[in-house]
């Protein structure tokens, strides 16, 4: 982790043949220099591997045995390679007494990397220059070394959330409960599965009024000071709720530069709804969520997918909910990429904005079974790599247009195994809907007999197509999530009005 010194002391040092004569002469000035030195070899002039001798290295620093480690070869590329594949290693090329330097301040490099036919300075002077240049955490460049050190823990980790990193998948929570929003374990909960969205449901928070009122009285009641009664003090408690859970991904949001640390946020929406009244509903939301990393979710209903352009050319990003079917998703991609180039015609900025397909991959089991929820994720996928591929994107990218990004719902799973795979068919964005997943034990996950092993051998051989239809699912689906959007916002309606009679 980083350190606002060097805090070098005990130094392990390995080369092949190539950096042999370097590797002998800063032996003998680093034990001049008080340091010990653990010589990982090689011993001697002759033709040697050099992933022997930086593996050396790399696991004395990474295990702690060395508390930095010096590699040489002739190009330092290879040596520099074989290091930062083990964990907590930060090795890097210096070929100067500045560059060395650099390592350090912006890169809180704990193994030097020199190759001896690119060394431009001095060579006593360069790992002088490395050796006495701190490292300040608390600078913008501590918060990169963060994201790498970040890296290592995903790498080591068992617990599912990060196994699914490891998959590069993101995870996200979706249907936070309002309990753990509003606690001190929120913050920590986040930091421990390296959270990376979530989704704020109006269903958990119905219920946890309905459960526990005496929690929610002050709340309501200070909204009802605000003369908000009915509808409209049920929304602002839900936007609470939001902006708690918003301002706990804050700092994801902030270390990506707006890839991470996103929050979706409902807009009920009819089944009747025309295109205009769509995006009506997701301006009046977008305009009251005061957080930069909250973007709107809408089901994907034919008007939705038409509104959907003109919600780009506004500057608004979407996660769109229920899409099952590839021809869905191509014309939702289209609308995307149409309202993107009517703000870069008018050089109004796009980079900001996201757009989050999610695509119900419990209701695909259920309704297509194994072989046609596999067949469906590689449609879709398909789908989505033609456009990443094609040169509207690429026009769009040139302005900085991010790469639509899916997602893989799976409310309703009952298995891990569920999870796991549809996070490695699509290795994007994943929403949880179950805390408990969270917390099975580490290394639960490694067992041979675990579903997701049988579910990557399936996912290579099917290409049979879905059993159900796929279009009328496509319709079903969202009609669904409208339904059940409002009954949500009813039922907490209903809640804060008992709040308030009681």
């Amino acid at each position: 982790m980083s350190d606002s010194r060097a805090p070098f002391h005990r130094i392990a040092i390995g080369t092949d043949h190539g950096g042999f004569e370097m590797k002998n002469r800063l032996v003998a000035f680093l034990e001049s220099e008080g340091h010990p030195v653990i010589d990982c070899g090689t011993y001697a002039g002759d033709p040697a591997d050099y992933p022997i001798y930086a593996g050396r290295v790399a696991r004395a620093v990474s295990s702690g045995l060395a508390d930095a480690g010096i590699l040489l070869c002739k190009s330092g590329n290879g040596v520099a390679m074989v290091a930062n594949r083990h964990a907590g290693v930060r090795a890097a090329w210096a070929e100067d007494e500045k560059g060395a330097a650099l390592t350090r301040e912006h890169n809180n490099a704990n193994t030097l990397v020199i190759g001896s036919e690119h060394l431009r300075g001095d060579l006593i002077g360069t790992v002088r220059a490395w050796l006495s240049t701190p490292h300040e955490p608390g600078s913008r460049h501590g918060r990169r070394v963060a994201m790498i050190d970040e890296l290592d823990e995903v790498q080591v980790s068992a617990l599912p959330a990060l196994r699914l990193i490891q998959a590069t998948a993101s995870p996200w929570l979706a249907g936070v409960p309002a309990e753990l929003a509003d606690s001190e374990n929120f913050a920590p909960f986040i930091a421990r599965h390296h959270l990376r969205g979530a989704t704020a449901g109006r269903a958990p928070l119905a219920a946890e009024v309905t459960s526990n009122p005496e929690h929610w009285r002050s709340s309501i009641r200070r909204l009802e000071s605000e003369r908000l009664d009915g509808e409209a003090l049920a929304q602002a408690l839900y936007l609470q709720h939001v902006h708690k859970v918003a301002d706990a991904l804050a700092s994801t949001f902030a270390r990506t530069d707006g890839d991470e640390g996103l929050v979706a946020v409902h807009v009920p929406i009819a089944s009747n709804a025309t295109a205009e009244e769509i995006v009506a509903d997701a301006r009046n939301v977008v305009g009251t969520l005061e957080r930069p990393n909250t973007i709107v979710s809408v089901p994907a209903l034919p008007a939705t997918l038409e509104g959907i352009s003109a919600l780009a050319s506004e500057g608004h990003s979407i996660l769109l909910r229920g899409i099952v079917s590839p021809r869905a998703l191509d014309v939702a991609l289209n609308a995307w990429f149409d309202g993107l180039a009517v703000r870069t015609a008018k050089d109004q900025a796009i980079h900001t904005q996201r757009l989050v397909p999610s695509v119900p991959a419990a209701t695909l089991r259920e309704d297509c079974q194994l072989e046609g929820l596999v067949s469906a994720a590689s449609a879709l996928l398909t789908t989505m790599n033609r456009h990443a591929k094609g040169r509207r994107y690429n026009d769009l990218a040139l302005s900085g247009a991010a790469l639509p990004r899916m997602a893989w719902d799976c409310e309703g799973a009952k298995e891990t195994g569920v999870e796991l795979a549809a996070a490695l068919f699509a290795p994007l964005t994943i929403q949880i809907h179950d805390t408990d997943f969270f917390e099975v034990p580490e290394g639960a996950l490694d067992s041979a007999e675990h579903p997701l092993r049988d579910w990557l051998t399936r996912s290579t051989k099917s290409d049979t197509a879905p059993s159900s239809d796929i279009e009328q699912l496509q319709r079903a689906v969202p009609a669904e999530l409208c339904k059940r959007e409002a009954d949500a916002a009813a039922e907490l309606t209903a809640a804060i009005k008992a709040v308030l009679q009681n």
